[in-house]
């Protein structure tokens, strides 16, 4: 299987490092089963599998939800609370429409 990680990013903005880590973590992890990975900045690549870091950011950039690509995984590593920036309603769409792998039970809950 072909896999894309994607790894959105604002222009400029400097905390999105923090996801780095787990990005070669999950890269690492399926090229070990066997799987072509992929990884790239603000960029989807044809016929992948997408596991997509950051997506909270995609409502703030503007990206409309019809282009997300067909096959895509959330991997979210924030705190779902109440006023934070993935409690947004195009984000919580999202959410709801492709499996969300979390860091999180409380989260899952």
């Amino acid at each position: 299987m072909r896999f894309h990680c994607c790894f959105v990013r604002p222009p400029g903005h400097s905390h999105g490092a923090a996801f780095i880590e787990m990005i070669e973590c999950v890269h690492d992890g399926l090229t070990a089963l066997g799987h072509h990975v992929t990884v790239a900045e603000n960029a989807w690549e044809a016929e992948a599998i997408h596991v997509c870091f950051g997506a909270h950011h995609l409502a703030r950039m503007g990206f409309p939800r019809d282009q997300l690509p067909r096959q895509v995984i959330f991997y979210n590593l924030e705190p779902l609370r109440s006023g934070a920036l993935w409690d947004r309603p195009e984000v919580v769409a999202w959410f709801a429409q492709a499996p969300v792998w979390d860091y999180s039970l409380a989260n899952a809950a």
